[in-house]
């Protein structure tokens, strides 16, 4: 059976999950194989107005494995939306060196065009401007804060399917809330999060975070504004492995924003220069 998530709160996940997105292999009409999800991924708008998916560099590389993907997106609670999208070789961009089992961050971006830009909008997705000053706010100060780590995992994949009239299905993840409890930041670039899953009474945490590569980590505060609760978010970093201690226990290892603009950005700068002069 499919690891079912329990309701959580509506605001937070509503509020990370427009964001969001999840990658899901797309099988034929017919074909019956395990529903498999590649990776998670943040829609952002990168210094300069470029859009596309920030995710793990190991990520990139399953979707252009299995390009076409299908992309799952979180808009409305209980409901979970998807579009089937080709990608083109020239849309994906890692860290400078990437390889796997190299020392270098496993960063990626893959560059949305127009129209899957003006769909997924059109479905109520955002895009989070990594350009806009996202200064420390009174409510952090005074303590009315929480990371999280937002994504999709595998085993919450749904065996309910949606058909399309070109006969690729897609099967349906949920999106999956981790409570981060503690952050540790490494000499490495790297940033350790150990994490508590959000679930129910009775619920048990999944066996495996799979699935979750690429998400993002999140800073959230809350406070009281015109008589309404506000929720403001800050991207702190995408996460790309987990890592079991001697006891088994599972934390999530991600690499945090200034990593980012220290080794993505600038290879996606030199990369759009490079193709767009060919």
């Amino acid at each position: 059976m499919a690891y079912e998530v329990a309701q959580v709160d509506d605001d937070l996940r509503h509020s990370l999950g427009l964001q969001s997105i999840g990658f899901l292999k797309i099988r034929s009409k017919g074909e019956v194989i395990d529903p498999e999800c590649s990776g998670s991924g943040t829609l952002v708008r990168l210094p300069g107005g470029r859009r596309g998916i920030l995710t793990a560099a190991h990520v990139v590389d399953e979707v252009r494995k299995n390009n076409p993907v299908g992309i799952q997106h979180f808009t409305v609670e209980g409901a979970h939306g998807q579009m089937k999208v080709t990608f083109h070789e020239s849309d994906y961009f890692v860290a400078s060196g990437w390889g796997k089992g190299k020392d270098v961050p496993d960063l990626g971006f893959i560059r949305l065009c127009a129209p899957e830009i003006a769909s997924l909008e059109a479905r109520g997705c955002l895009f989070y401007d990594l350009e806009k000053p996202r200064p420390v706010t009174d409510d952090y100060r005074a303590g009315r804060s929480a990371n999280y780590v937002v994504g999709v995992v595998g085993e919450s994949m749904r065996q309910s399917i949606s058909e399309f009239s070109n006969g690729p299905i897609f099967s349906s993840t949920l999106l999956f809330l981790l409570s981060v409890n503690g952050l540790l930041h490494t000499d490495e670039h790297l940033t350790l999060t150990q994490q508590i899953p959000i679930h129910g009474e009775g619920n048990l945490p999944p066996n495996s975070y799979a699935g979750m590569s690429g998400g993002g980590l999140w800073m959230v505060s809350w406070g009281e504004r015109c008589g309404e609760t506000q929720l403001d978010r800050k991207l702190l970093g995408v996460v790309f492995q987990e890592r079991p201690d001697d006891e088994g226990n599972l934390s999530l290892i991600g690499h945090g924003l200034p990593d980012v603009f220290r080794y993505l950005l600038p290879e996606v700068e030199r990369g759009l220069v490079a193709r767009a002069g060919s």
